[in-house]
């Protein structure tokens, strides 16, 4: 039997544990997610409100987003703000609300998953109050998994519209 050189064996057996098990960079999730949460700097308004697959009447609020920072308001009231980030979980991004305000809110967290159409996001996820704990795959696996509302369905979904000049 033939004994290969070292170099080489280590070499192949790399080259065919990475073909087994593909290492993909840690950066290079974190560079889509930094180019994601890009997307939502500014200001935007809400447009409507859907819940348990009724349309609400809606008030006027905006919410900004500045870095991974966000504000809602009404009537130039802050009524919630903190942290969010952003996960890929195909087909679609997962958004996580982190409440730094109201006080009774803070550290709880509301997800959802979401998308963008032009100057628009729609996200959904459960109609309740902001309670989870950080993003995780538990809390994936209550999140809908398509963009669809229902009668009874216990979700919201909201739409948004980037303001312009803002």
């Amino acid at each position: 039997m033939t004994k290969l050189p070292a170099l080489f064996a280590s070499a192949a057996g790399a080259a065919f544990f990475t073909f087994l098990f593909p290492v993909v960079s840690p950066g290079a999730d974190e560079d889509a997610a930094k180019a994601e949460v890009k997307k939502f700097e500014g200001a935007w308004h809400s447009q409507k409100i859907v819940v348990n697959g009724a349309e609400q009447s809606i008030r006027i609020e905006r919410h900004t987003f500045s870095g991974n920072q966000w504000t809602q308001t009404f009537r130039d009231r802050v009524i919630a703000a903190g942290a969010f980030t952003v996960h890929e979980r195909k087909p679609y991004w997962v958004i996580d609300f982190e409440y730094t305000t109201p006080e009774n809110q803070k550290g709880k967290h509301w997800h959802a998953i979401y998308r963008f159409d032009g100057d628009i996001i729609h996200w959904l996820g459960e109609n309740t109050p902001p309670r989870a704990p950080a993003f995780n795959d538990e809390e994936y696996k209550k999140l809908p998994k398509t963009f669809e509302i229902k009668p009874g369905d216990g979700q919201l979904m909201r739409t948004v519209k980037r303001l312009k000049d803002q």
